[in-house]
């Protein structure tokens, strides 16, 4: 069963900082509009580009064609990014590391990586993905949670700015 979006803020306050408020609980329950990036309506990629704005210092190129309801549009650009070297793949994933989500090898989705409790995904889900058990608007899950739900983890990666992480 998945937690609802309130259980789920009031875990990772409690549980995986040590009462110490983490800052993926302020966008918990916040709505999901296609499209939006923020500050308090997101799609998956919006979510991404502000986390990484507000907490990594990080600005994300633009892809004129994500539209989130329409994967034909939004799954070219996502290959372009990849191939154009915006994103290094890593081999295991650190915190902030986006999250590449899909099937068959085709990025659909996108969200953070959160290196709480054995790893975490913050991610901002549409209503139609709600049927499969995610709920809507952004939501956090355990990796494992979402690979249960169809959705299948096709890397981590990080913006070409960042320091590639040691190899261990």
């Amino acid at each position: 069963m998945i937690t609802s979006p309130p259980i789920e803020r009031q875990r990772i306050v409690k549980k995986y900082t040590s009462g110490q408020k983490h800052w993926a609980s302020d966008y918990i329950g916040m709505k999901w509009v296609n499209g939006a990036r923020g500050p308090d309506t997101f799609d998956c990629w919006g979510l991404l580009c502000a986390v990484y704005k507000n907490h990594f210092n990080t600005i994300l190129p633009t892809y004129a064609g994500i539209d989130a309801q329409d994967q034909s549009k939004t799954v070219p650009e996502i290959a372009k990014g990849i191939a154009s070297g915006d994103w290094v793949k890593i081999d295991k994933p650190i915190n902030g590391a986006a999250v590449a989500l899909g099937a068959n090898n085709i990025v659909t989705h996108v969200g953070i990586y959160l290196a709480v409790d054995r790893g975490h995904l913050l991610h901002a889900v549409s209503p139609a993905m709600g049927g499969r058990g995610f709920g809507g608007g952004v939501v956090c899950h355990r990796i494992e949670t979402v690979r249960n739900r169809c959705l299948n983890v096709i890397g981590y990666y990080i913006p070409r700015t960042w320091p590639k992480p040691n190899a261990s």
